[in-house]
């Protein structure tokens, strides 16, 4: 497993940054998952590399300043994207979400969430 830009997220992400409405995940991504784990910089490696079932992060720390969206199968990672952090609400950072888990954003470039 390796981390990826997440870029086909952050284009969702954007537009509804900018234009409000919502989006699954799940419709985005191209992979199953049973749940999906968002970690900040700063997030002990130990602490994802537990959460992925296998190695993903070397060092210490999780480095970038981007959030890291860990979408698991059955335990282990199946994406680990890294998603700009600037567009969401601080509360989804350490948080869990079902197979369900949508974008949520109000539009007019004001922060977006995360929702079951």
């Amino acid at each position: 497993m390796e981390l990826t830009s997440g870029g086909e997220i952050d284009d969702v992400v954007v537009e509804l940054w900018k234009d409000g409405g919502e989006a699954a995940l799940s419709g985005i991504v191209g992979v199953e998952f049973d749940d999906l784990l968002v970690f900040p910089e700063g997030t002990p490696a130990e602490r994802v590399n537990e959460a992925a079932g296998g190695e993903l992060l070397g060092g210490k720390y999780y480095q970038s300043s981007t959030q890291l969206f860990l979408f698991r199968a059955g335990g282990s990672a199946v994406l680990a994207a890294m998603i700009s952090s600037d567009v969401f609400e601080h509360e989804i950072q350490n948080a869990t979400f079902g197979p369900e888990v949508r974008i949520v954003a109000p539009g007019d470039q004001q922060l977006a969430t995360l929702e079951s």
